[in-house]
């Protein structure tokens, strides 16, 4: 068995010119295998400027970057990032995979390798549950039935409503804290979803940001359970 720990957090709001260096702080001290990052443009120069998907070093670990997308609206538009331990992860193999909805960001779409266990795990940003169906759907479809998948992100959802609603449907797992991500509206918005075979849900927690961005930073931590 496997343990891995995932940061999931939209930086939205964060006008801290020393972000860089507090989330190589929190990924070292949360000994953080692998983050999900959204609206990283807040983040200043650290990811990067250029107009272009690409994998870039930051610390310890390596970065996929998607950069904003002017020309579109809303959570369209937001800059993307995934960040893995270069120590302790295999280099996966990584992409971004553009959303069928003109509305809404694709995913950041990853193969990796933890301890010689392979799974597949995607970054999230959009809204509504039509858009959070059809990006589980893509992670079983991609994922068949020998490797697990996982999803993180802000999916815009209220967590106790995909509990009791998309979990159910869609018969997978979902990793949620179960308290407030985004205390300016009240709701639990940022998760994740996973397969039900491969992996067990140790737990996840939001932690504290000190009001510095609209959400909060979520951790899950999961057991890998086969090959």
């Amino acid at each position: 068995m496997t343990d891995i720990n995932i940061l999931t957090w939209n930086l939205q709001g964060f006008k801290d010119g020393a972000l860089g260096g507090k989330i190589r702080g929190l990924l070292k001290e949360k000994n953080i295998h692998i983050a999900c990052l959204q609206e990283v443009t807040s983040m200043g120069g650290w990811g990067g400027e250029e107009n272009a998907e690409k994998i870039t070093q930051f610390g310890e670990y390596d970065m996929f970057w998607v950069p904003w997308e002017g020309p579109k609206k809303g959570n369209a538009r937001c800059s993307m990032a995934v960040l893995w331990d270069r120590e302790s992860v295999a280099k996966p193999t990584i992409t971004y995979v553009p959303s069928t909805v003109e509305s809404c960001r694709g995913l950041i779409f990853g193969k990796f390798s933890v301890g010689r266990k392979n799974f597949n795990l995607a970054n999230y940003h959009g809204f509504g549950e039509d858009r959070i169906v059809e990006a589980i759907r893509y992670m079983k479809v991609h994922s068949g039935q020998a490797v697990r998948w996982m999803i993180f992100g802000d999916f815009n959802f209220e967590g106790a409503s995909a509990e009791g609603g998309v979990k159910e449907s869609e018969r997978v797992q979902i990793l949620r804290s179960g308290q407030v991500t985004r205390p300016a509206s009240g709701k639990e918005l940022d998760y994740g979803f996973a397969s039900l075979e491969g992996l067990e849900k140790n737990g996840a927690v939001a932690l504290d940001n000190g009001g510095q961005s609209d959400h909060l930073p979520v951790i899950a931590s999961v057991s890998l359970t086969r090959a």
